[in-house]
């Protein structure tokens, strides 16, 4: 009933699909009719402001490019800790997340993976000169609001500088079949040496499917 909850109902409101919770039960019940799997996002530009000192001693610049954390198992409703539990530096705040629903509800993200695009890799003539790449990952098995890196850093420069203008790379979250329910990617562009040259300024177009 509408005098239990809060305030009033969003115009519109459909207590069905993903809303769907009759007996207002902790966890909520497995959603239906949820759509299908999918994200993306407008093209981002690293520029040459973007680029600072890396503070871990790699490298001369570095400039980042990151994903939003992705839910990849947001059928599992209502199951985040409180914001603000915990103290000081282990307080968690929850942070908005990205859901991506599975083609099978209640299976999770099955098969996705998240697609990054980087262009104008030749932009300019000197725009892979002394230029390095790595690819980070960050989760967390309950939370957003805790995410940590997980697995080394690791280089795709090899990747990257293919002699083209873009490339297209796919990355695969923890777990594939099964996938750490918090996930974010991260990319960083790194200068070498402070070799004189303008710092390069790439594009990065992404989508989660």
């Amino acid at each position: 009933m509408t005098f239990r909850l809060p305030g009033p109902l969003p115009q519109g409101f459909d207590p069905h699909g993903p809303n769907r919770n009759p007996g207002q039960t902790m966890p909520m019940p497995r959603p239906d009719n949820v759509p299908a799997g999918g994200w993306n996002a407008q093209e981002f530009t690293i520029s040459a402001a973007s680029y600072v000192g890396p503070g871990d001693g790699i490298g001369f610049r570095a400039a980042t490019w990151r994903s939003p954390i992705f839910d990849l198992q947001p059928q599992l409703r209502n199951l985040m800790p409180q914001s603000g539990v915990g103290a000081g530096g282990n307080a968690q705040a929850a942070f908005n997340s990205s859901p991506i629903w599975s083609l099978a509800p209640g299976t999770g993200s099955r098969d996705g993976c998240l697609r990054v695009m980087i262009s104008n890799l030749r932009g300019a003539a000197n725009s892979m000169t002394n230029m390095e790449f790595f690819a980070s990952e960050f989760g967390h098995p309950n939370t957003s609001g805790l995410m940590q890196q997980v697995l080394p850093s690791t280089s795709i420069t090899t990747h990257v500088n293919n002699n083209l203008n873009a490339v297209l790379l796919s990355f695969h979250p923890i777990g594939q079949r099964s996938p750490l329910r918090f996930w974010q990617l991260q990319i960083r562009a790194v200068k070498t040496i402070n070799d004189g040259l303008a710092l390069p300024i790439y594009n990065f177009s992404c989508g989660y499917y």
